[in-house]
């Protein structure tokens, strides 16, 4: 194994990538199970049973009360555990994925801005689950709007950074752009899209946006498996300078 460069060589932390994979099979979990609990009723029609994939936002889930006006307690509390869940991932994440970018200095700036622009989307998410839609529809649609926007420049940023990095592997970039693709076009459906008044334009934005909420568990899944194969290499390069340090033959 070819030795890492100088400024790699410390231990950088694993426990934070650990732990977004499980809020990220959480995430799944739970969002399911809110499904399962929702009472009924969709944003045009109320007397609709359960909840409906293509009808239905993941912003209903979080409400108090359902669309038909019935107590939402079990599903809005999934939803809230999973998706501040996934924001506290997220910011644990940021705040040590830069260890692994400290072998040239374009990469560190890179990484470090990436990072401070994603501990606010981790933020935002956190402040999607704690404003149900029915209660704080204002703080919640800005909180949707600082969370992806703010991730899309977050994907860009690790994005050229994951490229450019001599040891990562080219297909953990590629993982960044194809999901930066994504997110750019939900970021236009939030902006220019149909409007979800109407059958259609619903339809297509309830769909959006759960293609972009699944694609960015996703993406944060397949990230973390590749920051821990980089951990490891650069633990495993430290382990053996070490061992040669100490080495009196």
């Amino acid at each position: 194994m070819a030795p890492l460069p100088v400024a790699s060589s410390r231990r950088p932390y694993t426990w934070p990538y650990r732990l977004a994979t499980v809020f990220s099979i959480q995430f799944m979990v739970l969002t399911t199970a809110a499904m399962a609990f929702y009472p009924g009723g969709t944003n045009g029609d109320r007397t609709s049973r359960g909840y409906s994939f293509f009808r239905n936002f993941f912003s209903d889930l979080g409400m108090t009360v359902a669309h038909n006006r019935a107590p939402n307690t079990i599903s809005s509390s999934l939803f809230a555990i999973a998706l501040a869940s996934i924001g506290v991932g997220l910011v644990a994440i940021m705040l040590v994925l830069p260890q692994l970018f400290r072998c040239r200095r374009d990469l560190r700036v890179l990484s470090l801005a990436g990072s401070a622009v994603g501990v606010v989307s981790g933020l935002a998410y956190m402040g999607i689950a704690l404003t149900p839609a029915n209660r704080h529809l204002g703080w919640h649609m800005t909180f949707v709007q600082v969370a992806f926007r703010s991730f899309l420049v977050v994907v860009l940023l690790y994005g050229v950074a994951t490229w450019r990095h001599p040891d990562y592997p080219r297909r953990y970039a590629f993982g960044w752009f194809a999901f930066a693709a994504v997110l750019a076009g939900y970021v236009w459906l939030l902006v220019a899209g149909p409007s979800a008044r109407t059958a259609g334009g619903l339809l297509i934005q309830a769909a959006g946006q759960k293609t972009i909420a699944y694609s960015s568990i996703l993406c944060v899944w397949w990230q973390c498996r590749g920051a821990l194969w980089l951990a490891e290499r650069i633990r495993r390069s430290v382990n053996s300078s070490e061992a040669r340090a100490t080495d009196p033959g």
